[in-house]
């Protein structure tokens, strides 16, 4: 009878490790995929507004590269990252880059202040080339599924999708390659 109690208790825990084994495969593969907008489609036409109220959307853009920058006003690498684009202000001015930066959707449902004093707050002098931001929920949902705090797409003047990254703080140097490889 110990025998048997013994057996399907190695039982269990064998059966638990194979369970957990592959929930973390999937969770590790459900990370390793960032986004779920890649490189080379075009970029889908959701709504965002503008500080004055009016409604714009990629297409407004067409023809130029423009920085989709989706954050939070209350994150901390969001407001690095934002301080680092605008330290890079002239590079992506020489390069004729676009900068919307978009606050996301009700913030995630935490309080931060509005788009418009984040950037100024943090981008100084640089913030007025940045275009500030909010996000429909449509726009959230479709470049930010998985709730990143913040996360950036290039688009390509084709209107296609050329890179895609988080923390402008930490990807600057991958970011202005990118931008580098469309000009």
């Amino acid at each position: 009878m110990a025998k048997n109690a013994k057996i399907v208790g190695i039982a269990v825990i064998v059966v638990a490790i194979a369970v957990f084994a592959l929930f973390a495969d999937g969770l590790l593969v459900h990370k390793a995929s960032a986004v779920s907008l890649p490189v080379g489609v075009a970029a889908p036409l959701k709504s965002f507004y503008f500080v004055n109220g009016t409604k714009g959307t990629i297409a407004d853009f067409s023809g130029k590269i423009v920085l989709l920058y989706l954050v939070t006003t209350w994150c901390s690498t969001c407001a690095q990252g934002t301080s680092a684009l605008g330290r890079n202000i002239s590079f992506f001015k020489s390069k004729n880059v676009s900068i919307v930066e978009v606050e996301t959707y009700k913030d995630f449902n935490y309080s931060g202040e509005p788009i418009y004093q984040f950037t100024k707050q943090y981008a100084g002098n640089s913030s007025s080339y940045m275009i500030d931001a909010y996000s429909g929920y449509n726009l959230t949902a479709t470049y930010d599924p998985k709730g990143y705090l913040d996360i950036y797409y290039l688009i390509a003047p084709s209107g296609k999708i050329a890179y895609v990254n988080g923390e402008p703080s930490v990807t600057m140097d991958s970011l202005k390659a990118a931008i580098n490889n469309l000009v």
